[in-house]
């Protein structure tokens, strides 16, 4: 290389180097000129991020919270409805046959389920709850009420998205467990951040008390205390006439309707002071030991179990002989007694009872209260034959829904108006045999069924009449439920008058309503004008309208005395030869005064289609009005009209507007 060349590449290096430098500097001097900005949009993006952050947090914390206030809610109310939230159905609708509902009334607005019951045909009922649906019915609430809770995230101010939350509730000894997956999707400045998994846990002691309050029932099935402590008071009160001798001349006799009063008015005293063996409670005095019974398998001194019935509940109660007046028989009136007759007088008292009313059952532990009813049950002066066992039926449940072994795809369609069927999403399904009911799914895809043979398949839905089909699930298989839609209209009440024109129903009056279909299961009721909507599904009603009218004055029954007169031996001489006279006694019936009366009403058959209803807007049920009644006869009579209003030429069927 020649020195003009080695000075050339010299050059050309000292250019590339003061290239290089005039860049550097530039850039030094740009990053100067822009470092405030720079910082500026720097700490900006970090301060939105910072903001972003601590709105997730906010976000996450308010989920939390309501996941806390709405366990504990749906608990609360699991707690007072006897392990329900949504208390089921009567089985058989209620009438004259079945007066009594699956449910205690225990105060206006506050219903708590029986977990023992009868039918009224002699049919006894288990209606425990299991922990499993006791789970499932707080997730239910929880996902029912979740986004109303949170408040739709109406405060966050970027763009938010979500679908279904899935709670899963577990119920430990001491706590509930509850886990929840809620796909959240929050976007903020073109930038997405994702919420999935949310868990929280209340101390609460559901289960504790569960397991205590079956342990209850199971003593009170195996054992009948209630109904041993009912028979006892019967026997220990004079003011209950029940079984006897004494030596008086002249019979005792007591009013019917004083005696059941005083039964009624004496269990209600006496069942408050039972107590159970090892809780918390004192005893005044080694007698009240006799109100213990022994129906736990441990001690717990933090536990308080309290029994109750209320004078406002109702208490059904048959005597035999069914008179107006009870009274005893004089021995020495039958042959075997005669020869006793020339000696002194002889009388025995032998009633027998029919008896059922219904006892609240409250578990008390660290603020959370557990309740339950059950019904006691005397049959011809003997307490129940219990013909359910409470172990057993738990646990079958429990081993029979642990293991589902079978697939069965059970398909879930729904009504349209016009009779076409669609498949229904969100279809729970369930299924029932010997006594269990396991939750299974989701219907309209295969489901695992334990094994049984001409078990129950149970489809439910929201807005649908729950619909069943028997199947056995010792194969695979494939089973349709169709489900009937409910329509609910806007409900009015005309009252037809006499001369066959209308009216609108008086502020004095109120019309009970009754729709039973009793191929289809269904029932609805309504009070008007309290109640002004009503839901039906098409098909086939035996209706039943009673008007109730308040009166102007008060219907008095006036007090009754009735007269009762045996026959007994004279006094000396001629008492012993058999000379008998006649020695009458008086009972009182006490008086009542009437506020309200049945003034209408009838009975009747109506069939409705699916096409009707869907159609119409709201639905006239007409009332014929009687005169209204001023006596016990008239009102008798009204009574008797209601049976016949149906042949009335002012009869009119509910018409659909």
């Amino acid at each position: 290389m020649s020195y003009k060349d080695v000075i050339s590449s010299k050059k050309g290096q000292v250019t590339a180097f003061f290239v290089i430098g005039i860049i550097i500097a530039a850039l030094l001097f740009i990053g100067i000129y822009y470092r405030g900005f720079i910082m500026e949009k720097l700490g900006e993006k970090e301060i939105a991020k910072s903001n972003v952050q601590a709105e997730i947090a906010s976000i996450k914390e308010n989920i939390a919270d309501c996941m806390n206030v709405l366990a504990d809610d749906a608990s609360n109310q699991l707690g007072m409805h006897g392990g329900y939230i949504s208390l089921p159905e009567n089985e058989i609708p209620i009438n004259l046959a079945n007066p009594m509902p699956n449910r205690i009334t225990v105060l206006p607005g506050l219903e708590t389920a029986y977990w023992f019951y009868d039918e009224g045909n002699n049919v006894q009922r288990l209606n425990i709850p299991t922990v499993m649906s006791m789970e499932n019915e707080i997730a239910k609430y929880i996902d029912e009420n979740m986004v109303k809770c949170t408040g739709d995230f109406s405060e966050f101010t970027g763009e938010i998205s979500y679908k279904r939350p899935k709670t899963r509730v577990e119920i430990k000894e001491k706590s509930i467990i509850v886990s929840m997956k809620w796909p959240i999707e929050l976007v903020r400045n073109e930038t997405s951040y994702d919420l999935d998994d949310f868990s929280v846990s209340l101390a609460k002691p559901l289960g504790e008390l569960y397991n205590d309050a079956k342990q209850i029932m199971d003593a009170e099935a195996k054992t009948n205390f209630l109904e041993e402590k009912t028979l006892d008071m019967f026997v220990v009160y004079d003011e209950i006439p029940y079984e006897g001798v004494d030596f008086e001349c002249n019979p005792r006799t007591w009013s019917k309707l004083e005696a059941m009063r005083n039964i009624k008015n004496i269990v209600s005293n006496n069942i408050q002071y039972m107590k159970v063996k090892g809780t918390n409670y004192g005893l005044s005095d080694e007698d009240n030991k006799y109100f213990e019974v022994d129906a736990l398998r441990r001690d717990d001194e933090n536990l308080a179990v309290n029994f109750m019935f209320s004078m406002n509940w109702p208490m059904l109660v048959d005597v035999i002989p069914d008179d107006a007046i009870l009274k005893g028989e004089s021995f020495t009136s039958t042959s075997a007694g005669k020869y006793l007759a020339q000696l002194f007088c002889l009388n025995y008292y032998h009633f027998v009872y029919n008896v059922k009313y219904p006892v609240l059952i409250s578990l008390n532990k660290e603020g959370y209260t557990f309740q339950f009813g059950t019904q006691v049950i005397i049959n011809n002066n003997q307490p129940k034959q219990s013909k359910v066992d409470v172990n057993y039926m738990e646990g079958s449940q429990a081993r029979l829904c642990e293991y589902p072994m079978t697939n069965v795809r059970v398909n879930v369609m729904g009504f349209d108006a016009d009779g076409t069927l669609r498949p229904l999403s969100n279809a729970e399904i369930s299924f029932k045999c010997l006594g269990a009911t396991c939750d299974i799914g989701e219907g309209n895809k295969e489901l695992a069924f334990p094994q049984c043979l001409n078990g129950r398949a149970i489809a439910e839905r929201d807005g649908y009449n729950k619909n069943s089909a028997v199947i056995s699930t010792n194969e695979e298989q494939e089973v349709t439920i169709n489900l009937e839609p409910i329509y609910e209209k806007d409900l009015s009440v005309v009252v037809t008058r006499d001369d066959g024109g209308d009216r609108g129903l008086l502020s004095s009056e109120l019309a009970m309503l009754q729709f039973e279909d009793n191929e289809q299961g269904y029932y609805a009721g309504a009070f008007y004008p309290y109640s002004k909507k009503i839901k039906l599904i098409a098909g086939d009603y035996n209706v039943k309208v009673i008007l109730i009218s308040n009166l102007t004055s008060p219907l008095q029954l006036k007090e009754q005395k009735v007269k009762s007169c045996i026959k007994m031996p004279k006094k000396g001489l001629l008492g012993i030869v058999g000379i008998t006279e006649k020695k009458c006694s008086e009972a009182t019936i006490p008086g009542m005064a009437l506020s309200q009366a049945i003034s209408g009403g009838e009975e009747f058959e109506w069939s409705v289609n699916r096409e009707e209803l869907a159609d119409a807007k709201g639905l006239i049920v007409y009332a014929i009005g009687n005169k209204l009644p001023t006596t016990m006869e008239e009102l008798q009579k009204t009574n008797e009209k209601i049976a016949k209003n149906a042949d009335n030429t002012n009869f009119k069927v509910p018409v659909l507007k």
